[in-house]
């Protein structure tokens, strides 16, 4: 299993380890965010991909995690969440 977060180094895995992963167009559709967005995220080490032959790929439970924090931080500014 593979496991990242911002602050560790984005780790190489196998082909075995790609199913589960999330592409960009799967992602930005869960997050609602354009997919030019999730690659500035992805920069501003916010939300890591992992670089694979196939492109960048998100790990679930990082999408599921940056999901929780921003809609946190929309209730503590009092916006509503969708």
């Amino acid at each position: 299993m593979v496991t990242v977060n911002a602050t560790t180094p984005k780790p190489s895995i196998l082909v075995e380890d790609l199913e589960g992963l999330m592409t960009p167009t799967q992602t930005a559709q869960r997050l609602r965010l354009s997919t030019v967005y999730l690659a500035k995220l992805d920069r501003l080490g916010r939300l890591p991909a992992i670089r694979t032959p196939l492109g960048r790929l998100y790990l679930p439970s990082e999408v599921e995690r940056y999901a929780a924090q921003r809609a946190q931080q929309q209730r503590q500014r009092g916006g509503t969440t969708v």
